[in-house]
């Protein structure tokens, strides 16, 4: 079997809580792992896939806080 090789492209899309369509993509990575920060609740695909063209994805539901966020000021 042949190894991954970087760079890798990382991408994700999905619809959020809200049911927009949500895509961000990273190219060109040289880490074998990346992190997409502030996505929304929602379901998603990442998809990651590496110089010689092989890839794999994963589904993944983002949930939101288990209870209501709050201020007081």
């Amino acid at each position: 079997t042949q190894e991954s090789i970087s760079p890798y492209d990382y991408s994700i899309s999905g619809t959020t809580y809200l049911n927009q369509q949500y895509t961000e993509t990273a190219s060109n990575i040289s880490a074998s792992t990346y992190s997409f920060i502030n996505l929304p609740a929602g379901q998603y695909t990442i998809s990651v896939v590496d110089a010689n063209g092989v890839s794999k994805s994963t589904s993944k539901e983002i949930f939101g806080p288990e209870s209501p966020l709050t201020m007081t000021s």
